[in-house]
């Protein structure tokens, strides 16, 4: 499905197992890779390592930024997506889910009824927690299908590591968390400055990391990680969203 880059690893299925009762596939084989999770990578590697790890990731989605179609699409799309999360969600469980919900439609509202987006492929789930660290070599996995398959699906995961600190919030194992914040606000500058040179990031990114973060809300039967993202969700009504650290 995709080239790699001499940096990239992409593993080979070698196996596909099915339920026989109702033929649907449950799982996978791949070979197995000597490599280390993104913490551990984090807090190993130097800081210019970390960098040039990060070019990588970028570059990878840069190349499917130029293999992708500028096509118009319906915001139709973004309320069926809406519709389809919000029928899932328990709306007395939290207070501040009202305005949780209030803001993604007015942002949805907002939105003009017909958007340019670069369409093509990407990972489609291109959190740290997907990624593999193997000396000078990543190697991705996990990928994933999305309502809209576009790039900036790809570029909003990474931000939400980055920024919204998604994996690093379920990682159980112990780390120096006032190293990792601090890399993972570096690294969100570098992909937020990166990417703002380019129209479709700068209209929609917040739409789109809005939506991805409500996608969450269904999933999230711990009352702190629902509350946790309905904040995020509500602090991205501020403009500027680097990363801070706190």
């Amino acid at each position: 499905m995709y080239d790699n880059h001499d940096k990239i690893l992409i593993p080979q299925v070698l196996q596909q197992y099915w339920e026989t009762k109702d033929n649907e596939k449950v799982g996978f084989s791949m070979p197995y890779y000597y490599a280390s999770d993104f913490i551990v990578f984090f807090e190993n590697a130097t800081i210019t390592s970390i960098t040039q790890t990060m070019c990588i990731l970028l570059q990878f989605i840069e190349n499917n930024l130029k293999d992708s179609i500028y096509t118009t699409i319906n915001k139709e799309i973004f309320y069926n997506k809406y519709d389809e999360v919000a029928q899932k969600i328990n709306t007395c469980k939290n207070k501040s889910l009202t305005l949780c919900l209030d803001s993604i439609k007015k942002d949805l509202h907002d939105l003009p009824n017909e958007i340019i987006l670069p369409l093509g492929r990407c990972h489609g789930d291109l959190t740290f927690s997907n990624i593999l660290f193997s000396n000078d070599k990543i190697i991705l996995i996990d990928f994933l299908d999305n309502f809209i398959e576009t790039p900036l699906q790809d570029i909003v995961k990474l931000r939400q590591d980055t920024k919204h600190k998604w994996s690093v919030m379920l990682y159980e194992r112990n780390y120096d968390k006032t190293k990792i914040a601090m890399l993972l606000c570096y690294l969100d500058e570098m992909i937020d400055k990166h990417f703002m040179q380019y129209e479709f990031y700068r209209k929609y990114y917040i739409i789109f990391q809005k939506i991805n973060l409500f996608r969450i809300l269904p999933y999230a039967k711990d009352n702190h990680i629902f509350d946790y993202v309905i904040t995020e969700i509500l602090n991205l009504n501020i403009k500027d969203t680097i990363c801070q650290t706190y």
